[in-house]
């Protein structure tokens, strides 16, 4: 058998979900988790994969995550039972660490959908989350030097090792001032998509809440080892470790690297990349490592 690993995507709020569409037509695991989601929320399954206006309560931001977790999670089920055993490690960055936890059987479907239920964006729109990229020669932690900002998500390298892709969160007029004045340019996330200071101290009560919701909730053991984001985290084998993961990463910043290395720490033969963005970042994964990307552009094997 193969020793594997399931990396899972970030919620990319753009996603157009038409692959999921076709997926929810022809897949039996990702139609029995868009359809338990649609249980779960009450959200119309057609409003989940964007093929009917919203008119429930729920923002943008929520439907897309839910959509996507629930995409995400089928994906992987449906590579679990190809493969006839279980990952060796998962891990993911965002939302992508829930689908690993709840794969892992770590959290229940259900209370992973409570969980993102919890992580709805702040009232108004001062919060905001922005890309940018950072030459190499570049000093990226000059983000992190202005109050009611910080770097929210480091990808590490992209463009062949040339410039460092960042995601930043705080306040919407700190993150224009320094997309004006500082070193490169900052893309920020239109108010429609997202105002929510992701990843930062402006989450703490969503980490409290959480906190909350998961001590009145079992958690397990992971049935295989979770990789974490936090930098000051590693390999996660327990429980009590899985709650703490979940709590932590709401108010701080993720690395990809820091994942990726855990995975790789593991040997294993081959990483399933789930989930929209992932192949853009060009990941330098090491050369022994098979990679295969399931997303729009390879879901043939999957229909």
């Amino acid at each position: 058998m193969t020793k594997y690993a399931i990396l899972f995507a970030p919620a990319v709020l753009s996603h157009d979900m038409k692959d999921y569409k076709l997926l929810y037509r022809y897949n039996d695991f990702v139609k029995k988790r868009f359809d338990e989601t649609s249980f779960l929320t009450g959200i119309p399954v057609n409003v989940l994969l964007k093929d009917q206006e919203n008119t429930t309560d729920f923002s943008h931001f929520q439907i897309v995550k839910f959509g996507l977790f629930a995409g995400m999670m089928g994906i992987a089920e449906h590579i679990c039972s190809l493969e006839k055993n279980s990952p060796f490690i998962s891990g993911g960055i965002s939302l992508g660490d829930l689908n690993a936890i709840c794969l892992a059987g770590a959290v229940k479907f259900e209370d992973a959908i409570n969980i993102l239920k919890i992580r709805k964006e702040s009232e108004g729109d001062k919060e905001a989350v922005a890309l940018t990229y950072v030459d190499k020669d570049e000093d990226y932690q000059y983000y992190n030097k202005f109050p009611n900002m910080n770097i929210a998500v480091n990808f590490g390298m992209v463009d062949t090792g040339l410039r460092r892709m960042l995601m930043l969160s705080g306040e919407r007029e700190v993150l224009e001032t320094i997309g004006r004045q500082g070193p490169a340019e900052i893309n920020i996330m239109p108010k429609e998509m997202c105002r929510a200071a992701l990843h930062s101290k402006f989450r703490n009560y969503v980490a409290e809440e959480t906190r909350t919701y998961l001590e009145s909730n079992t958690i397990n053991d992971p049935a295989f080892l979770i990789a974490s984001a936090v930098k000051r985290f590693d390999i996660i084998k327990e429980k009590e470790m899985i709650r703490e993961n979940v709590i932590v990463s709401e108010t701080n910043t993720l690395d990809l690297n820091h994942l990726i290395k855990q995975v790789e720490s593991t040997n294993v033969d081959k990483i399933f990349c789930v989930g929209p963005f992932l192949r853009d970042l060009n990941i330098n994964f090491k050369s022994s490592i098979s990679v295969e990307y399931l997303d729009k552009k390879n879901m043939i094997h999957l229909l």
